[in-house]
């Protein structure tokens, strides 16, 4: 169907065939507003080819429409290929080598998509991929991330508890916890957040945090939290639900 859809939607002569006119009003796949929607399909259909293809008919796509292929990629189990493809086209801002010279700045979606997806491989290498992918986002193109992007990481840092939590991805999740101290919050939603992380740092064999100003804030603050006494958790217990009840649907969908 999407094969013949230019053909079809274009005016007709009298013998049925489409009219070669350059003033015709037929809709054109290259048209970057079909071609996203084109892409977003393919990759509910699980068919990254075709939504490459359909990229790459964009004459000067825009980071709406990379962020759509990215995202078909990765819903498509072709994380590796959402990486090239990143590479390629959101490249330095400070280069124009990428493919035929277009060069798209990536955004806070741009990121979220892929950093979200290494951290969901849950394996060592793919941590320290998602860790760069951030320190990249905030100093080559100074993006810096909203609250969706610090769930997302946060989440998926403690959702293994203490077990194998290293000293660079300690440092990690601080550091988003840091980030996420600027961002507006509502209610007290920042504050469960630094409940959740300062209860996987108390079970933490590494006591690298320990040189953090930051941490060290966090861990002085009153052990005996209300949150954990309501509930009856203890302290290094990572086993209920990160966020708790207040923070809107899809955080109530986030479960460790």
């Amino acid at each position: 169907l999407v094969q013949h859809l230019e053909f079809t939607l274009r005016p007709k002569s009298r013998t049925g065939y489409s009219q070669p006119d350059m003033n015709s009003r037929g809709i054109s796949l290259s048209n970057r507003k079909i071609a996203t929607a084109l892409i977003r399909a393919y990759g509910r259909g699980n068919d990254a080819e075709s939504a490459i293809k359909a990229f790459r008919r964009i004459a000067v796509p825009d980071v709406v429409a990379l962020n759509t292929l990215i995202d078909a990629c990765c819903r498509c189990d072709q994380l590796k290929v959402a990486l090239e493809l990143f590479g390629t086209y959101a490249n330095d801002i400070h280069t124009t080598d990428g493919t035929d010279g277009i060069v798209i700045k990536p955004d806070v979606v741009t990121y979220t998509t892929l950093i979200s997806s290494l951290l969901h491989l849950k394996s060592k290498s793919s941590t320290k991929r998602a860790i760069r992918m951030y320190k990249d986002m905030k100093q080559t193109w100074m993006i810096y991330p909203d609250t969706f992007l610090v769930d997302t990481i946060l989440s998926a840092m403690i959702s293994n508890g203490v077990s194998g939590f290293n000293d660079d991805e300690i440092r990690f999740t601080l550091t988003v916890l840091r980030d996420g101290k600027r961002l507006e919050w509502e209610g007290r939603q920042y504050e469960r957040r630094k409940r959740a992380v300062r209860a996987i740092l108390v079970g933490c064999s590494s006591e690298i945090w320990k040189n953090d100003e930051f941490a060290n804030g966090l861990m002085s603050e009153d052990p005996e939290d209300p949150l954990f006494k309501k509930k009856g958790w203890n302290e290094i217990d990572s086993g209920f639900r990160l966020w708790g009840s207040g923070d809107g649907k899809a955080a109530e969908q986030q479960e460790i």
